[in-house]
């Protein structure tokens, strides 16, 4: 096998929006960062959501129930640490956000009843939110949050990754990665490098280059639509059916964005896209429609941190469909992990190697 030259200090796998938030920040601290993408610059984030949530999919007392108060609480905290990582880096990079807040909907009186309580248990924990009656959208009540952010998640992943210590190669997809005592040889269509450390910032793809992300990875499909519709839509951001479908605002002026997810490949998207498109828009233009793969690690958590087994190989990864709420944090733990040694907590990558 020929010598392969070292590329840069860290390769980047993947040019969304979590592989663009490590490379800036690593190429802010003075590393050569090299960016790899198998398709367009924005990878899957660029035709997806563009709203950053509060909170979680699942609801509050789920998360409660499942994994304690206190965790529960920290992962709540977690997305509003994005938000505020998210608007901050925004600013910084010149690029327009707005606060368009969400509301969470009920659609019959069980699931009003477990919204009152998720409420109950969010101020306990001194979380703002308010419930309040959403029977003028069609359904019995809501769970309001005023911080959900949305932005333009295209132009943030150019902006970022306009660096002078970073550079891209976009139409270069990666088929294997393999860690070689100290360098990890990244093997591409057309392309060979060898580098300190690589980062797998591939969403669904990354569950193909290591077999600890193909066991611990869970791979969802995933449909946006944008589309304009000639009745006036809401302002916030709309969220229901557990979260797997929301309604969401332009950072501006512009078209609405209908999002839908499931978890399993076999179910079917467009009875949910087509029954939420007659509730709230049935005059709706079709403007673009993206359909893509989503991951989340098995516990419904993101996976940050080094793979384990596997010294100088990274991942961000396992958002899920709410992949937005989490990118910022996610990005800045395992930035701080890799230039600081400080370990990502309860994202850490390698928590189900036990």
């Amino acid at each position: 096998m020929p010598d392969i030259p070292v590329t840069g200090d860290v390769v980047i796998i993947g040019a969304g929006l979590s592989g663009a938030l490590v490379a800036h920040y690593l190429a802010e601290a003075d590393l050569q960062v090299v960016v790899l993408e198998a398709k367009d610059i924005g990878g899957t984030t660029a035709g997806g959501p563009r709203v950053a949530f509060v909170g979680t999919p699942q609801p509050y007392t789920a998360l409660q129930a499942r994994f304690g108060a206190e965790q529960a609480r920290q992962f709540w905290q977690a997305t509003l640490d994005n938000l505020e990582e998210g608007r901050r880096l925004l600013e910084a990079v010149g690029l327009p956000y707005r606060r368009c807040g969400a509301l969470r909907l009920a659609g019959n009186t069980e699931e009003a009843y477990a919204l009152q309580r998720s409420a109950a248990a969010l101020q306990e924990a001194g979380f703002e939110v308010e419930l309040e009656d959403a029977t003028a959208l069609g359904f019995v009540a809501a769970l309001r949050t005023e911080d959900d952010m949305a932005f333009d998640v295209a132009a943030l992943v150019r902006r970022l990754l306009a660096h002078e210590r970073i550079t891209v190669q976009d139409r270069t997809e990666v088929e294997s990665v393999e860690v070689r005592e100290k360098d990890v040889l990244v093997w591409a269509r057309g392309a060979y490098l060898r580098s300190p450390a690589a980062v797998i910032a591939a969403g669904a793809y990354a569950a193909h280059l290591h077999p600890y992300l193909a066991r611990h990875l869970r791979v969802m499909p995933a449909q946006t639509v944008e589309c304009r519709a000639e009745e006036a839509l809401p302002e916030q951001a709309l969220v229901w059916s557990e979260g797997r479908l929301s309604l969401q605002p332009p950072p501006g002026a512009g078209a609405h964005r209908l999002a839908a997810w499931v978890r399993g490949a076999d179910d079917d998207l467009w009875p949910l896209l087509e029954g939420a498109a007659a509730t709230f828009c049935p005059q709706t233009v079709l403007e673009a429609l993206w359909v893509a793969w989503l991951a989340e690690g098995e516990d419904g958590l993101p996976l940050v941190g080094e793979i384990p087994q596997a010294a100088g190989l990274y991942t961000v990864g396992g958002l899920g469909g709410w992949g937005l709420s989490w990118a910022f944090v996610a990005a800045r733990r395992l930035a701080a992990l890799m230039l600081e040694d400080v370990a990502p907590g309860w994202m850490k990558a390698g928590r189900f190697a036990a």
